[in-house]
């Protein structure tokens, strides 16, 4: 498994994501997160392996899965972002912020509903 590369700090600082998906002959074997990559560089520079960072140990969701049950693994697993897979391959990567825009725009778009009209 390579070692921390500058490509890889480079993905942080130019966007938003917080976690990493590490997959090897496509199935995801862990999720490199943020701060644990911060620490590791805090501590080793960028020598270390992804393979001794990333944790092994990760929540996932299937994308046939209701948003529903993606929110409790959330909240089981204290992380911020899931894997997706379909059949066992990574499709996406879905994060609470995800999940709090989406009800954010459910919410305006039912404000928008025209009630009822008494007669």
């Amino acid at each position: 498994m390579p070692v921390l590369s500058s490509l890889l700090i480079d993905l942080i600082l130019s966007g938003s994501q917080q976690d990493f998906p590490v997959v090897e002959n496509d199935r995801v074997v862990g999720v490199l997160m943020r701060a644990d990559l911060f620490a590791s560089l805090a501590q080793n520079g960028q020598g270390s392996a992804i393979a001794n960072i990333m944790r092994r140990d990760f929540a996932i969701v299937e994308d046939t899965e209701m948003l529903e049950t993606a929110f409790e693994r959330f909240q089981s697993c204290k992380c911020l972002s899931l894997p997706v897979l379909r059949k066992q391959v990574l499709v996406g990567l879905l994060t609470m912020e995800n999940v709090g825009e989406f009800i954010a725009i459910r919410a305006a778009l039912k404000s928008l509903r025209p009630v009822g009209v008494d007669t």
